[in-house]
Protein backbone atom coordinates (compact mmCIF):
# COMPACT_ATOMS: atom_id res chain seq x y z
CA UNK A 1 0.00 0.00 0.00
CA UNK A 2 1.46 3.48 -1.11
CA UNK A 3 0.01 6.39 0.43
CA UNK A 4 0.21 9.82 -1.43
CA UNK A 5 -1.35 12.87 0.15
CA UNK A 6 -0.26 16.41 -1.47
CA UNK A 7 -1.92 19.30 0.52
CA UNK A 8 -0.37 18.47 3.90
CA UNK A 9 0.70 15.81 5.74
CA UNK A 10 -1.37 12.71 7.29
CA UNK A 11 -1.91 13.21 11.02
CA UNK A 12 -2.91 9.38 10.66
CA UNK A 13 -4.11 6.49 8.59
CA UNK A 14 -6.44 3.61 9.57
CA UNK A 15 -5.24 0.58 7.77
CA UNK A 16 -8.23 -3.21 7.97
CA UNK A 17 -6.99 -5.82 6.58
CA UNK A 18 -10.13 -7.11 4.41
CA UNK A 19 -8.80 -10.97 3.35
CA UNK A 20 -5.66 -12.60 2.62
CA UNK A 21 -3.34 -14.88 4.53
CA UNK A 22 -2.06 -13.16 7.65
CA UNK A 23 1.23 -14.73 7.17
CA UNK A 24 1.60 -12.12 4.27
CA UNK A 25 3.53 -9.23 5.11
CA UNK A 26 1.65 -5.38 4.72
CA UNK A 27 3.83 -2.60 3.39
CA UNK A 28 3.09 0.63 3.96
CA UNK A 29 4.78 3.48 2.58
CA UNK A 30 4.67 7.33 2.83
CA UNK A 31 7.47 9.82 2.52
CA UNK A 32 10.29 7.50 1.88
CA UNK A 33 8.74 5.66 5.18
CA UNK A 34 8.39 2.11 5.22
CA UNK A 35 6.25 0.05 8.07
CA UNK A 36 5.68 -3.80 7.77
CA UNK A 37 2.39 -5.11 9.62
CA UNK A 38 0.79 -8.74 10.18
CA UNK A 39 -2.94 -8.24 10.17
CA UNK A 40 -5.03 -10.86 10.24
CA UNK A 41 -8.80 -10.87 7.96
CA UNK A 42 -10.95 -7.76 9.59
CA UNK A 43 -8.28 -6.70 12.04
CA UNK A 44 -7.37 -3.14 12.13
CA UNK A 45 -4.95 -0.53 13.43
CA UNK A 46 -3.89 3.27 13.02
CA UNK A 47 -0.77 4.60 11.92
CA UNK A 48 0.06 7.74 13.36
CA UNK A 49 3.65 9.76 12.74
CA UNK A 50 3.50 9.34 9.59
Amino acid sequence: MDLEWREGELAYAVLRRLSGDPADVVRVRYRGRETELRLRAGESTVLKGL
